[in-house]
């Protein structure tokens, strides 16, 4: 039985792996220039985490904070942790109702937002 929030892993296929907010979403939050396509994606994922996160890729291209990229990363997961565990789960997927009804619905309403940005 899968937790709230965490996939049930046992549906993939080998080779598979499930991507927390959708490829599209990650793509985006690490800053990649295009969301490469499915057979691409985790390479990319790779190559994009060593020259932002190692010394000696950092040193050939100026500028590049290592901390920076990994809080960027972290900051993303955590969102979509927090928007996963807001959502619940319903037939096995995430389902975010935004409302204004009462307070409390208001409140996790701003809560959703200002995660999405």
């Amino acid at each position: 039985m899968p937790l709230a929030g965490i996939p049930d892993l046992n549906v993939l296929t080998a080779g598979e792996v499930t991507i927390p907010g959708g490829m599209a979403a990650l793509a985006a939050a690490a800053h990649f220039q295009a969301e490469p396509g499915y057979r691409d994606f985790f390479g990319e994922c790779c190559r994009r985490l060593i020259r932002h996160t190692t010394p000696a890729a950092a040193a050939s291209d100026a500028g590049i904070d290592l901390h920076a990229y990994a809080r960027l990363l972290e900051s993303y997961f955590a969102s979509v942790a927090e928007l996963s565990r807001l959502a619940g789960l319903r037939d096995d997927r995430g389902a975010l109702t935004l409302s204004l009804a009462t307070r409390e619905s208001r409140a996790m309403t701003e809560k959703a937002l200002a995660l999405i940005g």
